[in-house]
């Protein structure tokens, strides 16, 4: 969804760009121009965040969809001219439909790039300061390698120690630091001022609340049907 909205306000810039161009300042240099700024930062974030692997149904069709405004700019192009054309309006109404074409385009191409893999295959090997997620996760294939989850190993290598689990040995069997300080008197707990405290301390909810259960009964894939939701809007949208 990141990708997806940074694509979409580079576009947003650059036709920003080109309306001011053209209307205000007749400045055709200035409106061919100005896009390719945009365009190579759209290009460069698309190949940096994108893994070129994997199956695809629309392979490098955003290649298309980024001359979605130069499309629109030859149209502007067109517009301006001493005598009236029929098929010079013809040709700029096709240069019209050819961009929000490629805008539909660009749209499914994240549609594409945003699915899940559903290819099946065995967990992949743990490496010390890699990646690494169960294989019953459903990632897309194409953001695989800007995907970093914190996880704990799954067992100890030769001269390896977890601390956590000797500190609950220490706890276990009393050792630890705090073997050292002189044993204090347990502190005397504090009657309830009022009863309507321990009310306000138990939380609105009597019981489980109903966002954790939420959370428990949500699908797995409720990120993805979200994605799938906006990117099909916008697609319907062009």
């Amino acid at each position: 969804t990141m990708l997806f909205g940074v694509v979409s306000f580079l576009y947003a810039v650059t036709y920003y760009a080109v309306g001011t161009a053209i209307a205000e300042l007749r400045g055709f240099w200035v409106m061919w121009s100005m896009p390719m700024v945009f365009l190579t930062a759209q290009t460069l974030v698309l190949r940096l965040d994108i893994l070129r692997d994997g199956h695809h149904r629309l392979p490098n069709a955003e290649l298309f969809g980024s001359m979605a405004p130069y499309f629109a700019v030859a149209a502007c192009s067109l517009e301006y001219r001493y005598y009236y054309s029929e098929a010079q309006k013809a040709v700029t109404w096709g240069l019209a439909l050819l961009a929000l074409f490629a805008h539909l385009v660009m749209a499914l191409r994240m549609l594409d790039l945003a699915w899940p893999d559903q290819s099946p295959r065995e967990d992949m090997p743990e490496e010390p300061g890699k990646q690494w997620w169960p294989a019953s996760w459903k990632v897309p294939r194409a953001f695989t390698k800007n995907l970093w989850f914190i996880t704990p190993p799954k067992k100890l290598e030769d001269g390896q120690h977890c601390l956590l689990h000797e500190m609950q040995d220490m706890a276990v069997h009393g050792g630890g630091i705090s073997t050292c300080r002189r044993r204090r008197a347990p502190a005397k707990a504090q009657p309830a001022a009022h009863s309507s405290d321990a009310d306000g301390a138990a939380g609105a909810y009597s019981g489980a609340s109903p966002f954790q259960e939420f959370g428990f009964k949500r699908a797995n894939d409720l990120p993805w049907q979200l994605t799938r939701v906006v990117i099909l809007t916008a697609c319907l949208q062009w």
